[in-house]
């Protein structure tokens, strides 16, 4: 009950809440350190966090519901791990420091990202559109795995994804533009630098990645024997076009297909035509399918 605040400021030192429910009109402005005893739900206009977040010992959800920007310039979860992280209504989130949960991490609209962001055991959901600002490294252990950019992902930077559930799909947006030119060549592009696909089930390319290096690995540790079969890479909107300045890499055991996308893991329908262009450096390929033509060189 009461009346919301018009804003609020907390700042210097460290400061604890126990398991808060804020409201305010406008914005919230959090440059303390934030220790967080039980499940905080935070509503207002503009956040920002510039201290580290973590749980005072048993991971605690944080959920921030903005109608504006949000940044989180500090270390969340360091120490101890968020239960979940949840970020609704953001016109723009920035993150710039590494962000640790055991469970999910969920965060909706548009996103400069340049962080280290882990889930121990869920899943990571960035769905909008991705501007990579540092080198990004993001890593989930759930089921559900890693979702990311599906509006697209630009940004010269570096990019890793590793999803260590074997029934877990990693799924992405268009990495980078450019235009793939009738004699082969590309022109125009604009690339992300080098992404590294570590994933332990089937990978989904919703459009074509124009980066300097590209990379299907699986997951280290041994889990896997050396024979079973590794990531399925799959392109679910027809063509595709991965175009390197670099190497481009896949593992033994991997595939690479084209498929329409209203029948993901089914037989193709439509044409799919399937073009892995790396500018004469090294291509390492698995096995290839697609409806219609693939081009290699």
């Amino acid at each position: 009950g009461g009346n919301a605040l018009t804003s609020l400021n907390v700042a210097g030192g460290t400061a604890t809440f126990s398991a808060p429910t804020i409201i305010t009109t406008g914005g919230q402005t959090y440059s303390a350190d934030i220790l967080l005893g039980g499940t905080a739900v935070l509503t207002g206009t503009t956040f920002s966090f510039s201290g580290n977040i973590n749980s005072v010992s048993t991971p605690v959800a944080l959920t921030v519901n903005a109608s504006g920007p949000v940044s989180l310039t500090g270390v969340t979860g360091g120490v101890s791990p968020l239960a979940s992280l949840t970020v609704t209504g953001s016109t723009l989130t920035t993150l710039t420091h590494a962000i640790t949960t055991s469970g999910d991490i969920n965060i909706a609209g548009p996103i400069n990202l340049g962080a280290a962001l882990t889930s121990n055991s869920g899943n990571v959901s960035l769905p909008d559109a991705v501007t990579l600002t540092d080198t990004t490294a993001i890593v989930a252990n759930g089921a559900g795995g890693i979702t990311l950019g599906l509006t697209g992902i630009t940004g010269p930077e570096n990019l890793s994804l590793t999803s260590n559930s074997a029934g877990a799909k990693t799924t992405v947006g268009a990495m980078g533009s450019g235009t793939l030119n009738p004699n082969g060549s590309v022109s125009g592009a604009d690339r992300v630098v080098n992404v590294v696909f570590d994933s332990a089930g089937i990978v989904q390319l919703n459009g074509n990645i124009f980066a300097q290096s590209v990379k299907f690995a699986s997951p280290a540790g041994g889990a896997k024997p050396p024979v079973s079969p590794l990531a399925t890479i799959v392109a679910a909107n027809g063509d595709l076009i991965i175009s390197t300045d670099g190497a481009f890499d896949m593992e033994q055991n991997q595939s690479l297909s084209v498929f329409n996308s209203s029948l993901f893991g089914g037989t193709p329908t439509t044409v799919g035509n399937l073009s892995i262009v790396s500018n004469n450096h090294a291509i390492s390929i698995g096995d290839l399918s697609a409806a219609g033509s693939i081009t290699v060189n």
